[in-house]
Formats: C-alpha cells, sequence, structure tokens
C-alpha cells in the first residue's frame, strides 16, 4: 500500500523546487520549447507550465486537489482532471503535447504515452530528468522514488516514439539534471 504524503507538504517540497535554479531555468527552456503552440499538458500539476504557453493551454493530471489547486493559481487557463489510460483522448485539438516533470512518474508509461502523442499535431516536447546522469538519480529512487525513478532511467524514450511514428527532432540538456526532448511527426 502506498504511503500518501500530505498535500500540505506535497506543497512545500513543490514550492522549494520551484525555487531552486534548475527548475527557474527549466521553465524558461519549456517556454522556448512551446513557443505558439496550443498545448496539451500531461502531468500538469499545479499549472507551472501554464504561463508559458502563450496560445492556448489544457493541463491535465490525474489528481483533483492539484488540478484545483492549478485551477486558482491560474485562472486565465484551462485544466482538467483526465486519466488518459483510462478515460481517452482528451476533447480538443493541439499542436503540442507537452510532458514536464511526468514521464518518470508515469507508472503505465507505454500507455499514457500511446493515448498522448496520438493528440499532438506537430510536436511532443518532454522535459524530464537525464537519464545519462544516472549516479545521483539512482540514490534518490532509492529514497524518494520507490523505484519509479529507476523504471525511467530504463524508459527508450526515442525508440517508443519512433515506433509510434515520430522522429527525434532535438535534444538538450537543459541543466545538470534536466533535458529535453523534442519530436515530430513523421511527414510533417
Amino acid at each position: 500500500m502506498p504511503i500518501r504524503t500530505p498535500l500540505r507538504f506535497r506543497l512545500a517540497l513543490h514550492r522549494a523546487h520551484e525555487r531552486s535554479a534548475g527548475t527557474r531555468i527549466l521553465r524558461r527552456r519549456v517556454a522556448e520549447l512551446v513557443g505558439d503552440d496550443r498545448v496539451l499538458e500531461v502531468g500538469s500539476g499545479y499549472g507551472d507550465n501554464a504561463p508559458s504557453c502563450a496560445a492556448g493551454y489544457l493541463g491535465i493530471d490525474t489528481e483533483l486537489p492539484s488540478v484545483e489547486i492549478a485551477r486558482r493559481a491560474h485562472p486565465q487557463r484551462e485544466f482538467m482532471a483526465w486519466n488518459l489510460r483510462t478515460q481517452g483522448p482528451v476533447p480538443g485539438e493541439f499542436d503540442a503535447v507537452l510532458f514536464c516533470l511526468a514521464v518518470h512518474e508515469l507508472t503505465d508509461r507505454d500507455a499514457v504515452l500511446d493515448v498522448a502523442i496520438d493528440q499532438a499535431r506537430r510536436r511532443v516536447i518532454v522535459a524530464d530528468y537525464d537519464p545519462g546522469l544516472g549516479g545521483w538519480l539512482r540514490i534518490r529512487e532509492g529514497l524518494l522514488e520507490k523505484g519509479k525513478l529507476g523504471r525511467y532511467l530504463r524508459f527508450d524514450l526515442p525508440g517508443h516514439l519512433a515506433r509510434r511514428g515520430w522522429t527525434l527532432a532535438h535534444t538538450e540538456a537543459i541543466d545538470e539534471a534536466y533535458r529535453s526532448w523534442v519530436f515530430e511527426r513523421e511527414g510533417c
């Protein structure tokens, strides 16, 4: 049975994380990558990327408390409690699908990715921990992530998307902890 961390404690950790230099760099880079696309963000959490999406934004998360916090923090943006695996595609059209610090959290990664990437007309943008920096992340895995991060470090994101018709257009280290990947649909 998983241990549930109280929301108040999770919010305090989140606020500290958002103040870190690496996270500030990550948010700026996400804004650059998104550009003028209409974005569906999967695993939007508290909506920290919503202000970066100029053309339009829908954030979805499976946790209703996170969605409610995001709605209060960013009333000009749209958020929904939605589970792609069980509810299927989200209504609407999106130029890009964004996963920011979300792919490593997914326990049903293949199913969620498969539904989400079909929603993107042009691009899939992933910003997450850099699997190439496995040393310190493996320590974190044992302490905080309870196995999620280990499965993530072994996951072949480019291969998964390539098998579904997406080409890796660009990847780069954002800082010492984060990497971004931009995939484009073949033939676009």
